[in-house]
């Protein structure tokens, strides 16, 4: 609902575009720090810990956010704590699903109808009523989250040690790194699942930064924004129903290939245009290209350690891709700042192009041929 409009918000205000890449880049940059030491808190002190103290930052993030007005630097504490919570969040509840037993697809549906919805209501408000009333809408929906943490604590407490589990954390947190780093060492799909990671994270952290920025200067509204988010967020969900049909034309890799190849190209197209309806079927051709990406990185994973070791592998391609957002956001928001947007997302559409040929070469001609 927020995240596409906090750029724009940074530009009205006064900020310039690296400025507002450096405030987009303090959620990413929360988030990657805290997914790995999250994972690990979940299995210490509880799920539905980690859970209320995810509602509880973000709705100290809303209220941030709703303060902000005359102290335009509580934007940058608030993005801190929306990073924090989102990550909590984001982290816990598939983990907890899984552990449960319970169904990964109805979760990611519901996830999926939030990410279509949220962004064309978010712009709509911001066009109707403005961006503080955004933000009201936000510490609205934060108090309905905080109010089912509570629910979710409640239903799930127990007592528990708490000095000996926070002084076990630390020693969690370093073993999880240290095997995160030997399972990137065996090389093999993981690494491919990791770097790919990295690069479609960046890709997408420029729909949240420097996209919406070049919409508005193309002259969108913000409703308009966020129907071209929903436009992309739902073709990437849509992909995936069809994921195993696709697979059986070429291998994983050799798929995962194409879709960074149809991401850059799409991210260089929306760059050069301006045509709404062109800019419309371009975001749909970057969900298609994009969507196909999640499965077949969870699979190779999958396909690439042992079950003791695809926990913290997907842990840590989580904070790969995350860090992937974050330094991406940073330095392209800061390309802009010194030519233009349009530039700058060229250059991301024909990195992640560029990318996507040398894993193809790679895997064709030297990987492929080793795993014969």
């Amino acid at each position: 609902m927020v995240m596409p409009y906090i750029p724009i918000y940074g530009k009205e205000i006064g900020m310039s575009v690296a400025l507002a890449g450096i405030l987009v880049f303090v959620f990413y940059g929360m988030d990657t720090l805290a997914r790995i030491p999250i994972g690990s808190l979940s299995g210490l002190i509880g799920y539905h810990r980690v859970v209320l103290g995810g509602g509880i930052s973000l709705f100290l993030a809303s209220i941030l956010y709703n303060i902000s007005d005359p102290y335009p630097k509580l934007l940058f504490i608030a993005q801190l704590f929306f990073g924090v919570g989102f990550s909590m969040t984001w982290v816990t509840i598939p983990s907890y699903i899984t552990l449960k037993k319970q169904s990964l697809a109805i979760y990611s549906f519901f996830v999926g109808v939030g990410w279509f919805i949220g962004p064309p209501l978010g712009g709509y408000i911001k066009d109707s009523v403005g961006m503080g009333e955004l933000f009201v809408a936000f510490f609205i929906h934060s108090i309905i989250l905080i109010f089912i943490s509570i629910a979710f604590y409640y239903v799930h407490r127990s007592d528990f040690d708490y000095g000996k589990k926070i002084n076990k954390l630390g020693t969690e947190v370093v073993n999880s790194y240290v095997e995160g780093v030997k399972i990137a060492l065996k090389g093999g799909r993981v690494v491919i699942a990791f770097a790919v990671s990295f690069i479609m994270f960046m890709a997408f952290s420029m729909a949240y930064s420097l996209v919406p920025l070049y919409f508005e200067a193309v002259g969108l509204i913000s409703f308009q924004i966020g129907i071209l988010q929903s436009f992309r967020q739902g073709s990437s969900t849509l992909v995936r129903l069809g994921l195993k049909k696709i697979l059986k034309i070429a291998d994983d890799v050799t798929i995962l290939t194409v879709g960074m190849f149809g991401t850059g190209i799409s991210i260089i197209l929306i760059s050069m245009i301006e045509s709404t309806i062109w800019l419309a079927v371009f975001s749909v051709m970057w969900g298609l290209s994009a969507g196909m990406y999640f499965p077949i990185v969870i699979d190779l994973i999958a396909k690439g350690t042992n079950e003791k070791e695809r926990g913290i592998a997907l842990g840590v391609r989580g904070t790969v891709g995350t860090f992937g957002s974050a330094v991406g956001v940073l330095l392209f928001s800061s390309l802009a700042d010194t030519f233009s947007v349009h530039f700058s997302l060229s250059i991301v559409g024909t990195f992640v192009f560029g990318f996507g040929l040398f894993l193809w070469l790679i895997w064709n001609y030297v990987m492929k041929k080793g795993e014969k």
